[in-house]
């Protein structure tokens, strides 16, 4: 499976700055989802795209995330990772994924025409102020895409 070069040497894609990033978002995100898709049958059309993009930027958030908790291991195991080698860099993009699934998994609710996207959204807004901006995300991403997919049957 492709996805085992992200740990084991000699290729170790954690280990490389950029790649760590890149390389989830495909094995745990879009390619993920394709197979799946195809194995079921699918045929790709606008609205699975549109799934395929946001799994893949949100596999990006979830990875930025998981390397900036990991980023002191990262160091003294002499990974180097997006968080170690740039770590502002990791930061912003961190911001940038989180603000583009916002807009991008709002969109896609209300391109779906749910009728419960306001109070999704809220839920969501709440659970943010809460527990932190990074959950809101969490739960806007996965209500969103789970809803959409539940009501497109």
């Amino acid at each position: 499976m492709p996805s085992n070069s992200l740990q084991r040497p000699p290729i170790r894609l954690k280990g490389r700055s950029f790649l760590d990033v890149i390389s989830h978002a495909l094995f745990f995100g879009g390619l993920l989802y394709l197979y799946g898709y195809f194995l079921g049958g699918g045929e790709i059309h606008a609205p699975s795209w549109a799934r395929l993009v946001l799994l893949s930027l949100y596999s990006i958030f979830l990875q930025l995330r998981n390397l900036r908790e990991d980023r002191i291991y990262d160091m003294a195991a002499g990974d180097h990772t997006t968080a170690v080698a740039h770590p502002e860099a990791s930061r912003l993009t961190l911001i940038l994924a989180g603000s583009l699934l916002t807009v991008f998994s709002t969109a896609y609710l209300l391109s779906c025409a749910i009728p419960l996207t306001s109070i999704i959204f809220l839920v969501s807004f709440f659970l943010g102020y809460k527990f932190g901006w990074e959950r809101f995300i969490d739960c806007l991403f996965v209500v969103s895409v789970t809803l959409s997919s539940w009501w497109s049957l």
